[in-house]
């Protein structure tokens, strides 16, 4: 059984630990963790860690899609990504104590043949595969439809 997933509005994740946390003030970080991110994601490393045969795909760009490509990579995560010009989001996790606060950015707006695209690599990538998991938002600039 090989399993393909989809997350067209991938992300670093970033996680800034704290010990306090002070609005309006300056916060000094303990620790912070970064990870290649979005709900399609999170579904391959479940799969990952569980044995399943799977491939990541969706949409990277710039900088972050770098950085997403080569976490998957150290994780032993399959993936093939379409590759546009717009930049990946970054989303922050501000974690103090068993408080948590995110700051999720929305994403770059993605053009329509972006889309078209996408739809093709995907399109291709799907004739070998068994089951297909899609999650997630999608990027601004993607209707209904194209989801």
């Amino acid at each position: 059984m090989k399993l393909l997933t989809i997350t067209l509005n991938t992300s670093v994740d970033i996680a800034y630990q704290l010990d306090h946390f002070e609005l309006n003030q300056t916060n000094r970080v303990k620790n912070v963790i970064k990870t290649a991110g979005g709900k399609g994601l999170n579904v391959t490393r479940v799969a990952n860690i569980l044995g399943i045969d799977h491939l990541a795909t969706g949409i990277i760009g710039g900088t972050t899609g770098e950085f997403i490509k080569r976490d998957l990579d150290q994780d032993h995560i399959k993936h093939d990504f379409y590759e546009t010009n717009i930049e990946s989001r970054q989303c922050i996790a501000i974690l103090n104590g068993a408080h948590q606060t995110e700051l999720l950015e929305q994403g770059d707006s993605i053009t329509q043949e972006d889309i078209q695209l996408l739809i093709q690599h995907v399109t291709e990538l799907i004739q070998g595969h068994d089951m297909i998991a899609i999650s997630g938002s999608a990027l601004p600039g993607m209707n209904v439809e194209a989801y």
